[in-house]
């Protein structure tokens, strides 16, 4: 696998906030290590997808950030340490090829440490998310 950049997750945050007005992205420096984790993890499905919850940690609303590498349903769930749904942000949605942000209103979530799980086309990936 090739070196993952240092600021490959920024640079994907800011190309999804591309054109958004009124959003702003604040990054917190990761070892290259970490990010060699994560795109190994995202190297492991059949399909490439890059996949991300930002900001985060977060004390308001966040967003997920995906790219698609083709037309799919999707599902995104806020998912408790215990297993619990918490909500549903998108529910056998039919999302386009390329950049999707769906937001993620957290307010409702009590501080604690959150997964937010991406289903399409029967591939499953989860971001650990950390409520403030």
């Amino acid at each position: 696998m090739p070196p993952v950049s240092p600021n490959y997750v920024e640079d994907f945050c800011k190309g999804l906030l591309q054109g958004l007005p009124n959003y702003a992205a604040h990054f917190t420096p990761r070892t290259s290590e970490e990010i060699s984790q994560d795109a190994i993890l995202l190297s492991e499905i059949s399909e490439p997808i890059e996949f991300i919850v930002f900001p985060n940690p977060t004390t308001g609303a966040s967003q997920a950030g995906l790219v698609l590498p083709e037309l799919s349903t999707v599902s995104i769930s806020v998912i408790d340490i215990t297993g619990k749904v918490q909500g549903r942000l998108v529910r056998n949605q039919v999302l386009p090829m390329g950049r999707n942000v769906v937001n993620l209103e957290s307010e409702p979530l009590a501080p604690g440490v959150y997964f937010v799980q991406l289903v399409f086309n029967g591939e499953k990936l989860t971001q650990r998310f950390v409520k403030q």
